[in-house]
């Protein structure tokens, strides 16, 4: 049996050994308590870093995001710009290619003109009524040798080479008259009346008197005298030679050998040949004879000299 003594020792020793339990206890309870506290922290910061590490991702996604996007604009813009290059490009290669189309197209139609056409200014009463002097007409180049010449024909004979065209001063270039007869034909007047036997229907072993003359209709033709005008006459067109009128026939020099020049003195214009088809340079097409026709239409109000030199380089 204990004692008092022991059993009081003895409790005292349980409360000892309680209390250090329970200060064991508490002590280790306070170190997972620290523990927990520094494993929640470190998770805690964990958790901070991840949530740093994930702006810093997402702000480095943006950053890269703005960067693409600006990239890709840059190159839109570009690619706009270079779209807008190209197009301009495009458009002025295409000017020029029609401004050298009509430029080629002007330069072939002025070369066609300077070759097949050019103005005559007529000069004198010779074409009186047909004609009249200061108008302005159209016509056709003969460049082609076999071009056929047809009868009634107003024709451009080149008379520069004919000495008894180029007395005085100026002398005379061209001169403007009616085709009457072209080779083979017999042209002959007699008491005022023109009369024409054609080529073909006669031939030397046939009686003059047999010819089949036949009168030539005229509408165009003027005399102011028939009789002085159609004095009697007859010639026989050659090979390779015309023969011509002007329509105002008390008028005009033409095939008729003897005329009068400005000092009243006859002369013969080609002593012994008519025209050649070769001094046709030119024949007046049958639309350009209606008045006010072509240039002259828009260039009436202007003074001869101003007309002059702007129709010059078309002569």
């Amino acid at each position: 049996m204990l004692s008092e003594k022991d059993k009081t020792q003895t409790t005292e020793e349980t409360e000892v050994t309680e209390e250090i339990v329970e200060i064991a206890e508490n002590v280790e309870n306070v170190e997972i308590a620290e523990n927990a506290k520094n494993e929640t922290t470190e998770i805690v910061v964990a958790e901070e870093t991840e949530t740093t590490e994930e702006t810093e991702e997402t702000e480095t996604a943006e950053e890269t995001e703005t960067t693409t996007e600006i990239a890709e604009e840059s190159e839109e813009t570009e690619g706009s710009e270079e779209k807008e290059d190209e197009k301009e490009r495009r458009s002025s290669a295409r000017f020029y290619a029609i401004l050298l189309s009509v430029l080629t197209v002007i330069l072939l139609c002025l070369n066609f003109w300077s070759s097949n056409y050019n103005f005559v200014l007529v000069s004198g009463a010779s074409m009186d009524k047909t004609l009249y002097d200061g108008e302005y007409l159209l016509s056709y180049k003969v460049v082609n040798p076999e071009y056929e010449l047809k009868r009634g024909d107003i024709i451009v004979v080149d008379v520069r080479h004919i000495p008894e065209w180029n007395y005085g001063k100026k002398g005379t270039a061209f001169i403007i008259k009616r085709l009457i007869g072209l080779e083979g034909d017999i042209v002959r007047c007699e008491k005022g009346e023109l009369e024409i036997c054609y080529a073909g229907t006669w031939n030397e072993t046939m009686d003059e008197e047999n010819y089949p003359f036949v009168p030539l209709d005229e509408p165009y033709a003027y005399y102011e005298d028939k009789t002085a005008a159609c004095n009697t006459f007859e010639y026989v067109v050659g090979e390779g030679e015309i023969f011509f009128l002007g329509d105002n026939r008390n008028h005009s020099s033409d095939s008729r050998y003897l005329q009068m020049d400005n000092r009243g003195n006859r002369y013969s214009q080609l002593q012994d040949r008519l025209y050649k088809i070769n001094d046709v340079s030119a024949v007046v097409p049958s639309w350009a004879l209606k008045r006010h026709v072509g240039l002259e239409k828009y260039l009436v109000r202007i003074p001869t000299k101003i007309k002059n030199a702007i129709l010059k380089p078309f002569r």
